[in-house]
């Protein structure tokens, strides 16, 4: 092992001082950093190489194996001495009598008072509301145009006024339940596929456990509203965790949180991965906080208070920048405009302010050696005896990145979690936006907001014509009819065929008049704004043919994508960052003994295999081991999507069913390992194929062992099988055939006479 120690102080007859020493186990190698003009040497007392154990062997030098069929040790090895490093007296006889650990000093945490905790929380939160504000405001507007909300009250209240009609005609739905639609038909799963080196065997390891953890979860579910989020209002956040109550040693939770309780500082990409901090504001009651925080109830109670004297009074946030930080200022009723407390309800609105924290690091490197180490807390004098080691040896210095979460309710400090225990250094908040750019925000719902006002007020207009006009009708004066009741009989009977009206004068009957045709412009006018609605959707529905061919359904599938297709996208990148998480996720919680049983289990449902080999290749020990080395941060396998939609499936199926009507020689269990069917049918008949398959070769394994057998005997040799089973000694046994004889000691026929 490579490490850097520093010597105990030295002895009588120097000032105090120490060495810095750099040692490597495995070669021996050794360097001593100068201090008052001079080092040491070292040496290395007591080694002893381990041995490897001499393993058991049978006479022809096979090795011989246990019940489990490991082999089996006939000496074990020896572990050796790793010895003793001897530090040689100086010239002047000083000695430094042992080796020490570095001791790095421990930087001191930087004070901060309730008060300034709270003003900070409120300064990031102010500036990431005030940052999204538009962008949540149309969110909601989205929301509402999708549920049908397409009249604000106003508006609906002056139509009513006119007494006009205010119709929803709601085509925005349609499309966007098609999108959904889409990508349910389309879901992926999140695949690992190994890079630069990696192994084969670990992406195939990860791709199992993420796929039952996964499961476990509903992320199916999850990951289908969060797109509903990114379409709508422009978007979706998941949010993985590690929950302890359902267990104990904890479960892994990849949820969908609400998109308008997360509120993201400035940033450019499209994951999220440049923001500094993000703000969740998660809704509680009074009584649930107390419940949760027993130790901060009478701080609620009295922040409650507060609150309550401060109802029905102007609540004024300080003067001048709202951004400045100040140990005076208090937490405001509403913030951008969220109802951060709400007295009536005796609700509070925590929030949860999660921010990088930076820290520059000293990384002592030594390129030649390959060695690389973490010098945090150590003093700039011994940085600089390390240089003196070597000239290979130099230090850089690097940002490490902590994560510090920050929850305050009111007024209140309810954690603060400097740094956060997580398994990896991120915000742990992934964002899957429609559309983004500037730090908006949007989804496919915003552009096709105005077409569908337009839709419906054409339509609303349409109505009241109709209701308004009529297509015809009758003048007539007091004298056309000789008294009252002809003229009501009239009424009830003139669109009747056939009727007849007593007139006074039949020179003078009631005159008909045509109505107001419907105006056509109308009619284009509403066909219009649809065709205009169904663009701004950017979706193309063709009705597949009855004789659809399989690279036609495929780009067809493409093509009604047109324009949405980045919304698919920006999901696969979203998914992309979580497939990166969740490996240190699970790693947090599960063992790797859960990690090997969760594989053992699966591989008792189906057959699977780790890198092209069966699992019944590999031991527990051997899982473990793949787990504990798996490591997505360092590049050893890659996050990617499993692109086996149903609709693929469907072409390929259709594909493959082609190349057999075409006469190519294709497996049998191949069209069934692409078929849209579900894998437990898939399963069954997978293996009962390979069961048809093995005793079809059986059989033919017999067939071929009897005409063997048959060739043999005519030969007058019998094989040791058949003589078994016929109960008479094989030819090894038999003593040489005799002139005359046949092989099995029958006298063949003689020629011309009777065989005795």
């Amino acid at each position: 092992m490579k490490q850097l120690l520093v010597t105990s102080g030295a002895g009588i007859g120097r000032r105090p001082h120490y060495h810095i020493v750099y040692l490597d186990d495995e070669t021996g190698n050794y360097l001593v950093s100068v201090a008052e003009n001079h080092n040491h040497t070292m040496s290395l007392e007591g080694y002893v190489p381990p041995t490897e154990p001499i393993m058991a062997q049978d006479e022809m030098g096979n090795p011989i194996l246990d019940e489990q069929g490991n082999p089996v040790e006939q000496e074990p090895g020896d572990p050796g001495n790793p010895g003793t490093w001897m530090i040689h007296p100086g010239e002047d006889g000083h000695l430094h009598e042992e080796l020490l650990e570095y001791e790095p000093k421990t930087p001191k945490a930087k004070k901060e008072s309730d008060a300034d905790k709270v003003s900070d929380v409120l300064t990031l939160a102010e500036e990431a509301f005030t940052l999204e504000y538009e962008s949540m405001k149309k969110g909601q507007e989205s929301d509402d145009y999708y549920i049908g909300k397409h009249w604000n009250l106003t508006e609906k209240k002056e139509m009513e006024d006119k007494a006009r009609a205010a119709l929803t005609f709601n085509k925005i739905q349609k499309h966007v339940n098609e999108l959904s639609g889409i990508q349910r038909d389309e879901r992926s799963d999140i695949t690992y596929t190994p890079i630069e080196g990696g192994d084969q065997r670990t992406a195939d390891l990860l791709n199992i456990v993420t796929k039952v953890e996964l499961s476990g979860c509903n992320f199916q579910m999850e990951e289908s509203a969060v797109f509903m989020d990114e379409i709508i209002p422009g978007r979706g956040v998941f949010v993985p965790r590690i929950s302890y109550d359902e267990s104990l040693s904890g479960k892994l939770i990849v949820e969908r949180f609400p998109w308008d309780q997360v509120h993201f500082g400035p940033h450019e990409k499209v994951d999220g991965s440049d923001a500094e901090y993000v703000v969740l504001d998660k809704p509680f009651s009074r009584a649930k906080l107390e419940s949760l925080h027993p130790d901060k109830i009478d701080e609620i109670a009295e922040d409650y208070e507060y609150y309550t004297q401060l109802q029905g009074q102007p609540h004024e946030e300080p003067p001048g920048d709202v951004y400045e930080t100040s140990t005076n200022r208090k937490t405001p009723i509403v913030l951008g405009g969220t109802k951060l407390v709400d007295v009536a309800k005796k609700n509070y609105r925590v929030l949860e302010v999660r921010r990088k924290a930076y820290t520059k690091v000293p990384i002592i490197v030594n390129n030649t050696e390959g060695f690389v180490f973490n010098a945090l807390g150590w003093k700039s004098k011994d940085l600089a005896a390390v240089k003196s080691l070597s000239e290979d040896f130099f230090v850089i210095n690097k940002t490490l990145t902590k994560i510090r979460i920050t929850k305050i309710a009111g007024n209140v400090v309810l954690s603060d979690e400097n740094p956060a225990k997580l398994p990896v250094d991120d915000l742990l908040v992934i964002p899957c936006y429609g559309n983004f750019r500037n730090g908006n925000f949007w989804g496919i719902v915003e552009g096709a907001k105005d077409p569908q006002k337009l839709v419906n007020k054409l339509l609303s207009l349409a109505v009241d014509i109709v209701n308004k006009m009529a297509a015809y009708g009758y003048f007539y004066d007091d004298n056309t009819f000789p008294d009252e009741a002809e003229r009501e009989k009239f009424l009830q009977n003139c669109n009747s065929p056939g009727f007849a009206a007593k007139l006074t004068d039949v020179g003078r009957p009631p005159e008909k008049v045509e109505g107001t045709k419907f105006p056509d412009e109308l009619v284009n006018l509403v066909n219009q704004a649809t065709m205009v609605l169904e663009e701004l959707m950017a979706l193309q529905v063709d009705s597949s043919g009855a004789n659809e061919s399989a690279q036609h359904l495929l780009t067809r599938a493409q093509m009604r994508l047109r324009g949405a297709r980045h919304f698919f996208d920006n999901l696969f990148w979203a998914k992309k960052k979580l497939g990166k998480l969740l490996i240190p996720l699970i790693k947090m919680y599960r063992q790797p003994a859960d990690i090997a049983r969760i594989v053992m289990n699966q591989g008792a449902k189906e057959a699977v295999q780790l890198g092209g080999q069966p699992l019944e290749d590999f031991s527990e020990a051997d899982i473990m081991a793949l787990f504990e080395a798996a490591d997505v941060e360092n590049y050893d396998v890659e996050v990617t999507e499993n692109p086996f939609s149903p609709t693929a499936r469907i072409a390929v199926a259709m594909l493959i069913e082609g190349l057999i009507q075409a006469g190519a020689s294709i497996p049998p269990e191949v069209p069934i390992e692409v078929a849209d069917i579900p894998d437990t049918l898939r399963r069954k008949i997978l293996d009962s194929l390979a069961a048809q398959s093995q005793a079809q070769a059986e059989t033919a394994q017999m067939t071929s062992d009897m005409e063997i057998g048959k060739s043999l005997v005519a030969k007058g040799i019998i094989p040791p099988k058949i003589a078994e089973q016929q109960g008479i000694p094989h030819m090894a046994s038999m003593p040489p055939a005799q002139p005359g004889f046949q092989g099995d000691g029958s006298v063949p026929p003689m020629e011309g006479g009777i065989a005795g």
